[in-house]
């Protein structure tokens, strides 16, 4: 992962634009990571990854419920879908 630092980044902003098309670039102040700049479409598909992690997590929450389950047919009833 390139790295620069954040007042090179601020001087050579182009290049830090055109480094994340390929990679993430870490913005280092003093030394210590700061920041992490990503294309869009990393952005995008991270973004994606992790609400699929959370729709995963709350159906499985919700598998381990202990209430009863109730019946397809009496769902559909409720939600007008007969």
């Amino acid at each position: 992962m390139k790295q620069f630092s954040v007042s090179s980044a601020r001087q050579h902003l182009a290049e830090v634009v055109e480094a994340v098309e390929s990679e993430p670039v870490t913005l280092v102040r003093h030394g210590v990571p700061a920041a992490v700049v990503l294309s869009p479409a990393l952005f995008e598909s991270l973004l994606s990854a992790a609400e699929e992690l959370d729709d995963i997590e709350a159906f499985d929450s919700a598998i381990a419920e202990s209430e009863p389950n109730l019946p397809w047919d009496d769902v559909r009833a409720e939600l007008g879908w007969t």
